[in-house]
């Protein structure tokens, strides 16, 4: 009963989410919304900022490692981005699906390599090609 129960709220719950998928992006064309939209996206940059600002001392004092670094902060994300969608099946109690996973993984990497273009609001548009 309680696993039907489970497997009934993570349907509605995916349901939902990926029902405002359509809604957040008809959204973002407008001049207004699209401002929110965008702070929105900058969120998970926000965290993993503060998380890994918080844990620089530490891994350069006992690991030599600069966290903020290009390399050491792209495979962080990934593996902070993959890890906390890992959390939240588990704590939801849902398969993690291979695709979902590479989607982690991705928004972990897109996040690891674009850090210094998502800190300005003009460089991090929807629809604006962001060149190194």
């Amino acid at each position: 009963m309680i696993r039907l129960f489970t497997s009934v709220l993570g349907t509605v719950i995916s349901s939902v989410c990926l029902s405002f998928i359509p809604i957040l992006i008809l959204g973002s064309f407008s001049h207004r919304r699209g401002k929110g939209l965008r702070r929105f996206f900058k969120l998970p940059y926000y965290l993993y900022a503060s998380f890994f600002t918080w844990l620089t001392p530490l891994t350069e004092n006992y690991l030599g490692i600069r966290l903020l670094d290009r390399v050491p902060r792209i495979i962080a994300s990934t593996a902070l981005s993959y890890g906390i969608g890992w959390l939240g099946f588990r704590i939801l109690h849902l398969h993690l699906g291979f695709w979902v996973s590479v989607l982690f993984l991705a928004h972990g990497l897109f996040v690891g390599t674009q850090w210094k273009h998502i800190e300005k609001a003009e460089d991090f548009q929807m629809g604006v090609r962001v060149d190194e």
